[in-house]
C-alpha cells in the first residue's frame, strides 16, 4: 500500500509500505477522507516536540472496514470514524473515565503511524460509525469539531449566556458553532484580517472582533450591557490572550483553555479573584464529543463541510500539503480524499 511518510522535517515522500494485518479486537480500516490538523504541520516543520521521524502523518479521518472481528458490531463497507487517542486504561485519568487525558496517551499520527496512508488498523473500541449518507470529507472533520465540542462542554453553558470565543482558527470557530446548538449568544475574535473576513462571510458573524483594536474592551462591554461574557473560550495557544482575557470574563465567569502555550502565563491574581472566575483546561475529546458532533451533524445543527477550503486527491497529497502549509492561514481546512 501507498502512505504519505514524513521522513524529517521538510521532507515527505510517498513510500510503500505493507498492509497492516489488525489485531484480533482491531479492524482493517481503507481510508476515505483525512483532514490536515495544525499538528500535522507543526510535525512538518520540526515544531512537535512529541513526534518522533519517520512518521506518517494524519488522525483526523472517515474510513470504510475491511475486516473487523465477527462480534465487534462492524461489518465491511460500514464507514466510520476514528478516536485517534490510544488510552492506557489504568492511570488515574482512566479510572475516572477521563480517557482523553491519560497519563500515557499514544495519538495516531503523532507518536504511531497515522491515516495519510491507504489503510490503517485500530482497536474497534475506537471507531464510530457515522450515519449513511454523511459525505467523508465532512466526516473527517468531525474529530477537530469533538475537540471544539469538548472545550464547550468544559465551558458549562447554558442557554441564553454570551460566550465569546477567541481565536477563529478551526478548533474556535468549531466551539463558537457548537456552544450555539447550547443556545448561547456567540461572540468570535481574532487578530488576523482574513479570519474575520472568512467567519463573516462563510458563517454568517457580524461582527468579528479585533482584540487589538483599541476600543475592544468597550465592544465587549457595549455587546453585553456592561456585563462582559458568561464565558471565554480562548482557542489561540497565544499567551498574550489567554493572559488578557481574564479581565474580559464577568463576574463569576469561567474561562477555558483549549489552545496550548508551552511556556509559563502570568495574569493579575486580583483580576482572578474578584471575579471569582473558574479557569479549566480542556483537551482532547471524548466518545460523548464525537457522538453530540455526529448528532449535530444528522440533525443539521452543524456544517462541517463549511470549513473545507482546500482539497486534493491522495496521489497529489504530497505536492497538496506542500504548497497548503506555504499558504499558511490562506487554508482554513483542508482535506486528502482517495476516491
Amino acid at each position: 500500500m501507498k502512505a504519505l511518510l514524513l521522513k524529517e522535517k521538510y521532507q515527505l515522500e510517498m513510500a510503500e509500505y505493507d498492509k497492516p494485518v489488525r489485531g484480533e479486537q482491531e479492524a482493517l480500516i481503507r481510508v476515505i477522507a483525512v483532514s490536515v490538523c495544525g499538528s500535522d504541520i507543526h510535525s512538518y516543520k520540526g515544531e512537535n516536540a512529541l513526534l518522533t521521524y519517520p512518521r506518517v502523518m494524519g488522525h483526523e479521518v472517515c474510513g470504510e472496514i475491511a475486516e473487523a472481528p465477527a462480534d465487534g458490531g462492524f461489518l465491511p463497507g460500514d464507514r466510520v470514524v476514528l478516536i485517534p487517542y490510544l488510552n492506557c486504561g489504568h492511570c488515574i485519568a482512566c479510572r475516572k473515565g477521563k480517557s482523553n487525558c491519560c497519563e500515557d496517551l499514544t495519538v495516531y499520527g503523532v507518536h504511531k503511524d497515522g491515516a495519510m496512508a491507504e489503510y490503517i488498523t485500530a482497536p474497534i473500541s475506537h471507531l464510530i460509525k457515522i450515519p449513511d449518507g454523511m459525505d467523508a470529507r465532512a466526516a473527517a472533520v468531525i474529530e477537530p469539531l469533538a475537540i471544539s465540542a469538548h472545550a464547550v462542554w468544559r465551558a458549562q453553558i447554558h442557554p441564553g449566556e454570551t460566550v465569546l470565543v477567541a481565536g477563529a482558527g478551526p478548533i474556535g470557530l468549531g466551539a463558537a458553532e457548537i456552544a450555539k446548538t447550547y443556545g448561547a449568544r456567540v461572540l468570535i475574535a481574532d487578530t488576523d484580517e482574513k479570519r474575520r473576513a472568512f467567519v463573516k462571510e462563510r458563517f454568517g458573524y457580524e461582527q468579528p472582533l479585533n482584540p487589538l483594536a483599541s476600543d475592544y474592551r468597550n465592544l465587549l462591554a457595549e455587546l453585553t450591557n456592561g456585563d462582559f461574557p458568561d464565558k471565554i473560550i480562548d482557542s489561540t495557544g497565544n499567551n498574550r490572550s489567554m493572559e488578557a482575557n481574564i479581565q474580559n470574563l464577568c463576574q463569576g465567569g469561567r474561562m477555558v483553555y483549549v489552545g496550548i502555550w508551552q511556556a509559563d502565563l502570568t495574569f493579575r491574581h486580583l483580576d482572578f479573584h474578584k471575579r471569582e472566575a473558574e479557569l479549566v483546561g480542556s483537551r482532547g475529546a471524548r466518545r460523548e464529543d464525537f457522538l453530540y458532533v455526529i448528532d449535530c451533524i444528522a440533525q443539521k445543527k452543524l456544517f462541517p463541510e463549511r470549513f473545507i477550503t482546500h482539497e486534493a486527491s491522495f496521489n497529489q497529497s504530497k505536492e497538496a500539503l506542500e504548497e497548503w502549509i506555504s499558504k499558511g492561514g490562506e487554508v482554513f481546512k483542508a482535506v486528502i480524499t482517495m476516491e
